[in-house]
Formats: structure tokens, C-alpha cells, sequence
């Protein structure tokens, strides 16, 4: 820097002395090369030593002009960056204590906000992202949004995994037996979301910080309805204890998988165990009469019920169970995500493997067999009375 200022210093005083002068001229007259010669020249500019004139010649400034004009400059700029501060600190105020207060929430109150389309629900969910502060809760029954719905939703939560914010996500169960929506669901864990698959859910739930939530004004139609925005204290935290109970009736990625591959072994496993059950049961028939051969059927049959229940795949109890709900199959497709004719296809199968001619045989065979009403929940049906000659309490 001091050679800088020297070399400045001497084309300064060769300027004075000149009058006016070219740049060129300047490093003859000074002994530096171009390049030297411009960067004084370029230094005495910045601090206002020179000015340059139309013809091209430049000529020199006093000192007490340049600082008199470098003062004021410096005045105006202090003034400026003051009305920025003010109209900041101003700006600030307002928000506080007007806008803040009128949009306050209240705990008593709920209000609800519709977001149309579908660039406003990105915009919303964009910036109520910016502002979570500790959980978002979300509840996805299916069926799956677009692949660019998808990246966003990635990113999103990336960026509050970073932040520091615990996120949980329900994915409908069928997700696993599809390549493309596992490696999905395996991206959203590695971010270090917490993911557990449902068989099925009412519709979209998204909580953030147990004081707003988003969810659909249609469920059957998602992505063509508007999403409501709702805040509410009160009503928010009745749909965190629903997301909860939900999330511990759901199961981890890898529970599922290994209770997807685990069916096929119980499978060959059972219908060997039938086998080897029926034909010693035939022998012993033969040598020890009837009682025998009574308990043989027995064994068998209750084999068969249960090899049956173990042949079921995950998307066949996933059917069984919403229309067991009284879904029908278009409603059916919706929740687990999957065209209806793959609805039809799974309920003709399941009709010809339990030798039913129709919904409603079918239904009255995995009512009347206990085995296969375990794939059913719990809470919507009830095992058969024990026939004890009492009527079921």
C-alpha cells in the first residue's frame, strides 16, 4: 500500500505540474510503466485528487476540494443508511404492535384459511416451512402426488431436519411393494425423518408445531380441491392425539418388509405341515376307525384355514379390511393408491382362492373362519361366539 500511495503521489504532483495530461504522458513523465501509471491514476480518481475531461485529459484536484466533497458524500450516506435504520426500527414497530396483534391467535378461536391452487399451496407450504419451530407430524393415506410434489417434499424436509425440527411421517402400507416409492421412503429416512407405513387413513393431515394444520377440503380429491389452513390451538391438538394413535398402530419400513417376505415362507411352511398332517391322519384313519379319522379332518381343516390366512399377501389383507370398512372399489384404490382394475384383479383372486362366487360368499367365508378374520382390525369385527349352548354375552 505505501508504494501504492508513493507511486499515486508522484503522478499527482507530475499532474500538477502538467496542468492536464493524458495517461500515457503520466507514466513518462513519472518514469512508471502503464499499468502502475493506471493504477495511480485509478487510486487518485477514487479519492477525488483528479477528474477527468471530455477530450480524454485528466487534471488535478485540490486536496481541500476532494475532502471537502468526500465529507459530504460521506454525510449523505450516513443520512441514508439513518432514514434506512428509521424506516427499519418503523417498519418493526408495525409489525409488532398493529399487524401481529390483529392476526393474533387465540385458543378459543379457530380460523381457517383456503389455499386454491396449486402454486399457492407450494407458496404456504414454503414459507410455513420457514417457520416451524419444533415437530411437523404428517399423514399420507395415499394415493401418492406427482414426482415433482415429491421432490419438494424432500426438500422441505431437509431443511427442517437441519433446523433441528423432529418430523414423523405415515405412508400408506403399499408403498413397499413398489420399487419406485421404497427408494422413496428410504430417501425420507435417510434425512432422518421417522417413517411408518398404515394400512389405510381418512385423508391428508399435515401438523406443525401443534398449533396449525393442513389438510384437504375434499379427500377424494386432493390435488383438485383447495387445502384448508387451519389455526387453532385446541382443534390442532385433538389432531395430534389422532396422528399418535395412528402412529402406534403403524409399522417401520423394515417391519413390513420382513412381514411381506415372511408371508411367503409361513406359506410353505403350512402347506407342508398340511401335507404331512393329511396323510398321517389317513393312515392312522385306517387302523384306528373313526375317531381318528375325525380329528385328521379337524387338523386339516384348520390347517388349511391358517395356510390360507398365511397366503394372503400384504395388498390382499390391505383389500380385505376396507371392504370390510364398506369401501367400495373405486374408494379402495384411492386409499391404497393403485388403479381399480388392480382392486378387481386382487378381489377376483382372492374370490377364486377362497371358491366363492361372489363378494358376499366370499365375505361370509372369512367371517365364518377365524383364521382368516385375524387379518381383519380388531375393532371392526368379532370372532364367532364360542358354541356353548349359551348366547354370546
Amino acid at each position: 500500500m505505501p508504494d501504492e500511495e508513493d507511486r499515486a503521489l508522484a503522478v499527482y504532483e507530475a499532474l500538477r505540474r502538467l496542468g492536464s495530461a493524458v495517461e500515457g504522458d503520466l507514466g513518462t513523465a513519472t518514469g512508471l510503466d502503464a499499468e502502475q501509471a493506471g493504477a495511480a491514476l485509478r487510486r487518485l480518481t477514487e479519492i477525488g485528487l483528479v477528474e477527468a475531461r471530455a477530450d480524454g485529459h485528466v487534471e488535478s484536484v485540490e486536496p481541500d476540494t476532494a475532502l471537502v466533497r468526500t465529507l459530504d458524500a460521506y454525510h449523505l450516506a450516513t443520512e441514508d443508511q439513518a432514514r434506512r435504520s428509521r424506516a427499519l426500527r418503523e417498519a418493526g414497530q408495525a409489525l409488532l404492535h398493529v399487524y401481529r396483534p390483529a392476526v393474533e391467535r387465540v385458543a378459543s378461536e379457530v380460523q381457517v384459511e383456503y389455499i386454491r391452487d396449486r402454486w399457492s399451496k407450494h407458496r404456504v407450504l414454503d414459507a410455513l416451512t420457514a417457520t416451524i419451530q419444533r415437530t411437523c407430524d404428517s399423514l399420507h393415506p395415499g394415493p401418492m402426488p406427482p414426482v415433482d410434489v415429491l421432490e419438494s417434499s424432500l426438500r422441505r424436509d431437509a431443511q427442517l431436519v437441519k433446523r433441528g425440527v423432529r418430523l414423523r411421517a405415515i405412508y400408506p402400507l403399499s408403498l413397499v411393494q413398489t420399487s419406485r416409492y421404497l427408494h422413496y421412503l428410504r430417501e425420507v429416512a435417510d434425512l432422518g425423518v421417522s417413517v411408518r407405513l398404515l394400512d389405510h387413513a381418512p385423508c391428508d393431515i399435515l401438523l406443525h408445531d401443534n398449533e396449525l394444520a393442513c389438510m384437504p377440503s375434499d379427500p377424494n380429491a386432493v390435488y383438485d380441491n383447495p387445502m384448508l389452513l387451519v389455526r387453532s390451538t385446541a382443534l390442532v391438538q385433538t389432531l395430534t392425539a389422532i396422528f399418535d394413535d395412528y402412529w402406534l398402530r403403524a409399522v417401520t419400513v423394515e417391519e413390513a418388509l420382513r412381514a411381506g417376505s415372511g408371508a411367503g415362507s409361513r406359506s410353505s411352511r403350512s402347506g407342508a405341515a398340511t401335507g404331512s398332517g393329511s396323510g398321517g391322519g389317513s393312515g392312522a384313519g385306517s387302523g384306528s376307525g373313526s375317531g381318528a379319522g375325525a380329528g385328521s379332518g379337524a387338523g386339516s381343516g384348520a390347517g388349511a384355514g391358517a395356510g390360507r390366512r398365511a397366503e394372503l399377501t400384504m395388498q390382499e389383507r390391505v383389500v380385505i379390511r376396507l371392504m370390510a370398512a364398506g369401501l367400495g372399489d373405486e374408494q379402495i384404490a384411492r386409499k391404497v393408491g393403485v388403479h381399480r382394475r388392480t382392486v378387481q384383479r386382487v378381489i377376483a383372486k382372492l374370490m377364486d382362492r377362497l371358491d366363492a362366487g361372489s363378494r358376499f360368499e366370499a365375505g361370509l367365508k372369512l367371517a365364518q373362519d377365524p383364521n382368516l378374520m385375524g387379518v381383519l382390525a380388531p375393532n371392526r369385527v368379532r370372532p364367532p361366539a364360542a358354541r356353548t349352548g349359551r348366547p354370546p354375552s
